[in-house]
């Protein structure tokens, strides 16, 4: 290839990835704002929060919870993650990274890049729509707020109230997202291996998401061990236990892409 095809090819995969990520990220604010008007529907008596438009107590609306997951997180990090990916795997980049170890991690480190970075905008985006309709107060603190009138039971509301401090709220709401995405990305990279679109990725990542949203199985296996319900702020541990399955899974999945990334043949 001449040095002017090498240039003007580059030229247009970046401008198709810059792209890409406007529209992405248009479509991600469309569609946060939107978890958030509809999360503002069924409330009862109590007058919703802010914390009740981020994280809805029934772990599927609000916007960080499953339909979030399945709406945005999985089609926009598929998307985006396997369009880096194609892009790595070009020669060029590839005799520039020179061994497998190092192609494999630079997948590896976009994967953590956009997994943080799309925590960051769905946490930030809701939680300024959320101030923008109902405002900054944190009713689930209250003794007449959502929380309260779920349990139906005022000694376990008072028993839980230290963890309803809104900074512990917002940190348990990112790191749950955060290791989300985790697992999401490298269940793509995964997946990568053996299936060359990113259409059908995704079309399997949201059947696995399909599972956890219609409960066949007793216990989360995907997204749902990211989202929030009321039995996560009732007992802290189940929080815990889900985001160390999520960490262990995507660990897993890390080494088991690296071993077979090391056998990969480039020249194919």
């Amino acid at each position: 290839m001449k040095p002017f095809d090498v240039i003007r090819t580059a030229a247009l995969r970046g401008v198709l990835l810059k792209k890409v990520l406007r529209i992405a990220a248009a479509y991600g604010l469309l569609s946060v704002i939107g978890l958030v008007l509809l999360a503002d529907y069924g409330r009862g008596t109590a007058k919703p929060g802010i914390f009740d438009l981020v994280a809805d107590l029934s772990g599927v609306h609000g916007a960080t919870n499953q339909n979030m997951f399945i709406i945005f997180g999985i089609p926009i990090m598929v998307t985006v993650l396997t369009l880096i990916y194609d892009e790595h795997e070009k020669s060029l980049y590839v005799l520039k990274c020179r061994t497998r170890f190092c192609t494999w991690h630079a997948h590896v480190c976009v994967a953590i890049g956009i997994s943080f970075l799309l925590a960051c905008f769905v946490v930030t985006v809701s939680f300024m729509a959320g101030l923008c309709l109902v405002g900054p107060e944190n009713t689930w603190a209250r003794a007449d707020g959502t929380i309260v009138q779920a349990l139906r039971d005022r000694q376990l509301f008072q028993s839980i109230s230290d963890h309803l401090a809104a900074y512990k709220i917002i940190w348990v709401i990112f790191i749950s997202k955060f290791l989300g995405f985790l697992m999401i990305a490298f269940s793509t990279l995964f997946l990568k291996q053996f299936i060359k679109s990113g259409a059908v990725i995704c079309i399997l990542l949201l059947a696995i998401a399909g599972i956890d949203y219609v409960e066949w199985l007793p216990f989360p296996v995907f997204d749902r061990a990211a989202s929030l319900s009321l039995i996560d702020w009732i007992r802290p541990l189940v929080t815990l236990y889900h985001g160390v399955y999520l960490l262990v899974v995507t660990l897993m999945l890390y080494a088991i892409t690296g071993m077979i990334y090391e056998r990969k043949d480039f020249l194919s």
